[in-house]
């Protein structure tokens, strides 16, 4: 919690210093990170109070789930994403980082309660400890291991720019252009153009997002569950503790990755499927983890572990298609027609995420009744 208020504060002092120098919407993107850890710092706080209480012989009650009227706090994140676009469109996106904060609390929080109102994950304590590791431990161990990851991906691909003078050239020309203080985003991506063209980047990037990262971070996104083990745990209770740490996941990426002011609309509604799916697999996570425990069914365990890869694999390089085919111009880029197809199938594998998440809810209400 500290080490995050530290980076809230670092990057506070920095906004301040540079936001006379900057364009009010590269400004409101340095904002938006600014409180976005700040908000991640208030969210480990719980966790720190309770535990406190607990070693000082306070017991900690069981968590209260909202009941089903907050539901239509769907309703409210249309009408934050319509106030932030504005705010940001009329040169006022320093004020819109609330609305961001607001906007990723209600998406997740939403998607939380589909998953795990109808059950008892236990005590509050166990529950905010499950959200914060989702929320700091999750993206420590996941980020040292795929920095490793990409250093080998990075060096392949130098090897292999470095033999082609056309993506030499590309990479020479972006490299000119992100020195300046405030890059031409715009020519940057043209630039770009020659390596989105190239059938051999494309598949690398894919590799490393659409399978490596995937094997890397849905490896961890169930420690919280992992680390309660050794505890006595209901299937229920880890498909709800694994929901929690989803959500802390899902909520530093929603907070402070991609948090592009220019873009922000947009990414904020991308970003609600993003956080169904990872809570969805941190939930299967979570149950087949207990399972595996309790009946010894280690199988089933790592047919959900591939199950969860391929899910986030899926997720993940339908983004980079659909990305790579709205700013490539060549006959060896994806087609065209995914432009408008991969965006669709991201929103029917949201729904469908989403559609699970409830179906697992009732089911293991019903278990935990009887």
């Amino acid at each position: 919690m500290v080490f995050i208020w530290g980076l809230a504060l670092f990057s506070l002092l920095g906004n301040i210093f540079s936001s006379n120098f900057q364009p009010g919407n590269v400004a409101a993107q340095d904002w938006f990170v600014s409180v976005g850890f700040l908000t991640l710092g208030f969210l480990l706080l719980p966790s720190t109070i309770l535990s406190l209480r607990r070693i000082l012989g306070h017991p900690s009650r069981h968590i209260n789930i909202p009941a089903g009227r907050f539901a239509l706090s769907i309703v409210l994140i249309p009408f934050a994403i319509f106030a932030g676009d504005w705010l940001l469109n009329h040169g006022a996106g320093g004020w819109a980082a609330p609305l961001h904060i607001l906007v990723a609390l209600l998406s997740v929080g939403w998607i939380l309660w589909i998953a795990i109102h109808n059950l008892n994950p236990g005590s509050g304590q166990r529950s905010w400890g499950a959200l914060g590791s989702g929320l700091a431990l999750t993206p420590i161990f996941a980020f040292i291991l795929e920095i490793i990851g990409a250093i080998f991906f990075i060096l392949i691909l130098a090897i292999y720019i470095g033999t082609n003078s056309e993506l030499t050239r590309a990479v020479n020309s972006i490299s000119t252009l992100t020195t300046q203080l405030n890059p031409n985003m715009e020519l940057v991506l043209e630039r770009l153009q020659p390596l989105f063209n190239d059938p051999f980047v494309l598949i690398m990037t894919i590799a490393g997002l659409g399978i490596f990262v995937p094997l890397i971070e849905e490896l961890f996104k169930p420690i919280g569950v992992i680390l309660l083990l050794g505890r006595k745990l209901t299937e229920a209770q880890g498909f709800a503790l694994g929901a929690i740490c989803g959500a802390g996941y899902a909520l530093v990426e929603n907070l402070t990755v991609g948090a592009n002011a220019e873009t922000w609309a947009f990414t904020s509604v991308g970003r609600f499927g993003t956080s169904a799916m990872h809570i969805l697999t941190a939930a299967l996570s979570g149950y087949a983890l207990v399972r595996a425990k309790n009946e010894k069914r280690y199988a089933a365990l790592f047919g959900t572990y591939v199950v969860n890869v391929m899910i986030h694999g899926i997720w993940n390089t339908l983004v980079v298609l659909t990305a790579t085919t709205g700013l490539s111009s060549s006959n060896t880029a994806p087609p065209p027609a995914l432009f408008y197809i991969g965006p669709a199938l991201l929103v029917t594998l949201a729904l469908t995420c989403i559609f699970f998440l409830r179906r697992y809810n009732h089911r293991l209400a019903q278990t935990q009744q009887t």
